[in-house]
Order: C-alpha cells, then structure tokens, then sequence
C-alpha cells in the first residue's frame, strides 16, 4: 500500500487562535504536505476549523464522528490523539493505516491532576481515570504506530504494552512493539520572523526599568509546578541584585470553566506576603493571546519554571520550553523532567534541587550577568534548529515514506464489528438507566456487550 493520503483529525482549534494541540497538526499538516503526502485535517468539532483567510498549504473538513466513513475511505493513514471503537474496528477492516498521537501522557496528566487537587476523589474520578486506560490499551492492541516526545515517554508505553500482554515470543516478529514508536515531539518554526514590537514592560510596567534583567514565567502556574519556592528566591535575589526581576504574563485563564489553580492563589499571596508584589514579582492578571507571546518573550532575558518532583515531572515534556528555544532565551528549571536534562547537558541556562530557594536565588543572580548570558545564548543558537519542525517530525515523515502496512493483530480487545450497526445504535441512544435495568436481567455476555 502507497501512503498518499493523510487524514490527520485535530482536536485542537487551527487559526489565528490556535494553541497546544491545534498548532501540532497545522504544522504536521504542512509539514507532511510539504515531503509530498495529500493531507487533509478532520475536525470532529467544527468551530475549530480555520476560516478561509487563514493560510494553509492542506485541505479541511468536517468529520462527523458517528458518520465518518465517507471521510476515512479516502485517507491510506490516519493520525489522531483520539478514536473511537467504531473507527478502530473500520481501521482494521479496511487495512486504514492508523497512527495514534501520544505526545502527551494522558494518563499521567490525569494522574497528576488528581495527586495535586486538594478535593477528594470521587467514584466519577476513579472511573474517568480507568476508562482512559481502557482507551489507550485499545490503541496499543489496535493501531499501527504511536507518536511519542522523548525517550521516556516510549519507555512508559512499552512497559505498558509488555503489562497489556501483547508481546509473546509468537507474535513479535510479526509486532515488532520497539518499532511501532516513533520521536515526534512538539517543534517550533525556527524561520519564523520574529518581530520586537513597541515596548510591553520594559520602561513601561512601574517598577521595571529599561535596563532590568527581566525572567518570564511562560505559561499558567498550575498544581504540578512550584511557584511558592520561586517567589521565596526573588526575595533573596532583591537582597543581592535589585534589578533583577519575574513577571508572569497571563495568570487568569480565559476559559472559565477550568479550575481555578491553587498553586497560582498561593504564588500571588506569597509574593503579598513577603512584599515584593509589584517591586521585583509582577503578575499580568490578562491572558496572553498566543501570537502576542512572542513580544513578551523578545523583551525577557531569562525564562523559567520551576516543578514539583512527581510523576508528572517525570514523564513530561514541556513545551513552554520550545518557546523559550524560540525566542533563543536561557532556562532556568527544576531538576527532573526531560527538558531540565537537556538544558543541562548543553548549557542552555541553569538547572537546580526542588524547593532549594537559595539554590534558585544563586542561580537567578549567576545566569542575569551579561558575560553568562552571552554564553548561553550562543549554546542556544548551536541547537536551536533540532526543535524545528522539519526535524521534529522527521521520523514521522520517513515512517510514511516506507509504504508501511498493517500490523499483525494480536488484541485481547476486539471493537465492536462494524457490521453490528443495529446494537451500535441501541448502545449510542439507549438511555444509562435503561441499560442498566436491561442488563441485569439478562446473560454476562450479552450484558458486556450492551453497557461497552
């Protein structure tokens, strides 16, 4: 089979809004368009999709996602964070080459979300939690390639193949699971025109001088990093360097249905606390639009983060760091997840213990003199091009350009066959507690099939 065509279904929004997910699959797509593959994008939700003065080299449509047939019949190869049982099953019987985007680990992000909630877990917790395992033991059983952003994050979904039972001395020359992951973390367009613009904070922002050394939070405070310790440093870097200053650009998420971050609640009141709100710790309550953070950053000297030791940490790959790339800032981070290694290994900023202030605050004074600076600039400039698109994605694209096949199957789970359309349709619009009085009245299997 000839992979030509691309249908990639983006569960992000693509255009001038577009963030995270949405930004992956616009350049995938060109990037992908460009190495001479037809790629369209699929949105299962159509207000994501561009309109049509937002330039793009790839084609768009909408995809229903209990209808799609019509829309996956063209594609040799999709690509999705997400499907459903139905376009597993339709995968696998029309030999639709399927390529499952993890990135990010779901499972772990989930995990985390609850290890740093300060609300209890609740029985919908705990089965939110087990049905995302379920889905991804699905794709592990049932696709053909994965996506993955770093070393770590394959070595966590192996363990979790091998723990599926899906290797077996049998089956893994037909399998080969080592092969199936694929190195495509999220990039940054290193031929992007960057453009300084009037002034944000520098001589503008009372309290931030023109001449300031300025490090820039990049991003939300959330539950798995640690902004508390952070601030408990600026007050020891005041002591020593006065014009040494931290803003946070966008504190208060324009989706309000998110939850409200304690972390972010603590950091500001810390910063009241030791009274240094406002004297060398700025907070920017407004929300930075995404292509209004490159100003923000041009103006910055440092950028950082600083974390909680967790799982999170361990598996994570940041990706407010490929901004920092971008706009050639020096990093200063936690020890413990995959960007602080690399900042370290090729002397990109300064990497310190968790919750050490006076590790921190030695750092922050170190990096913010000009002869450092210089010198982690130019390191910057040695790498910078690994984080390009073209680069990032290169696995993927030779991948594709093997003509690759099917692999054999060997799931313990079976999706529900495509033709057993009359039970898919009780399934979808039979009502939960109807479900469940039918099936306690009726045999084991029929009741596993029933309730899914």
């Amino acid at each position: 089979m000839k992979t030509k065509n691309i249908l990639i279904i983006s569960h992000g929004e693509i255009g001038t809004q577009m963030a995270g997910t949405g930004i992956r699959y616009h350049y995938m797509a060109e990037t992908l368009q460009a190495a001479g593959f037809d790629v369209t994008v699929g949105f299962f939700s159509p207000e994501y999709m561009p309109d049509k003065k937002f330039h793009r080299t790839y084609n768009v449509e909408s995809v229903n996602i209990h209808d799609f047939q019509e829309s996956l019949h063209w594609a040799d190869v999709v690509i999705a964070l997400w499907v459903s049982e139905a376009i597993l099953d339709f995968c696998n019987t029309y030999k639709k080459l399927l390529i499952i985007d993890m990135y990010a680990p779901v499972p772990v992000e989930n995990l985390a979300l609850k290890i740093f909630s300060s609300k209890p877990t609740t029985e919908a917790d705990e089965f939110a939690y087990t049905s995302s395992l379920k889905d991804y033991r699905k794709f592990l059983e049932n696709a053909d390639a994965f996506l993955c952003s770093n070393e770590r994050q394959i070595d966590f979904w192996l363990g979790y193949t091998f723990g599926a039972n899906q290797v077996s001395p049998k089956t893994y020359a037909k399998r080969d699971v080592f092969k199936q992951f694929l190195l495509a973390p999220m990039g940054i367009d290193s031929k992007q025109k960057l453009v300084r613009a009037k002034p944000l904070y520098k001589g503008v922002l009372p309290g931030v001088g023109e001449d300031d050394i300025v490090m820039i939070w990049n991003g939300g405070i959330y539950d798995w990093y640690d902004g508390t310790t952070l601030i408990e440093a600026m007050e020891l870097v005041y002591a020593a360097n006065p014009k040494i200053k931290l803003i946070f650009p966008g504190t208060e998420h324009p989706n309000k249905s998110l939850p409200k971050w304690q972390e972010t609640i603590d950091t500001q009141e810390r910063a009241r606390e030791l009274g240094i709100e406002n004297k060398n710790v700025f907070f920017f309550k407004k929300w930075i639009d995404y292509h209004d953070r490159v100003g923000f950053l041009l103006e910055a000297d440092i950028a950082i983060y600083t974390h909680k030791p967790s799982i999170e940490s361990e598996f994570s790959h940041r990706t407010r760091v490929l901004d920092h790339m971008l706009a050639s800032l020096p990093t200063i981070a936690t020890a413990g997840d995959y960007f602080a290694s690399f900042v370290r290994q090729h002397d990109l900023g300064r990497v310190v213990p968790a919750y050490d202030k006076v590790a921190l605050a030695n750092a922050i004074v170190d990096l913010a003199k000009r002869e450092n600076l210089e010198i982690t600039k130019h390191n910057i400039q040695k790498v910078r091009a690994e984080f390009d698109w073209t680069h990032t994605l290169t696995p993927l694209v030779d991948f594709l350009r093997t003509n690759p096949e099917k692999v054999c199957q060997v799931a313990t789970f079976r999706p529900t066959p495509l033709q057993n359309r009359r039970l898919r349709h009780i399934k979808r619009y039979t009502p939960v507690a109807a479900k469940k009085a039918i099936a306690r009245a009726t045999p084991r299997r029929i009741r596993r099939k029933l309730l899914g």
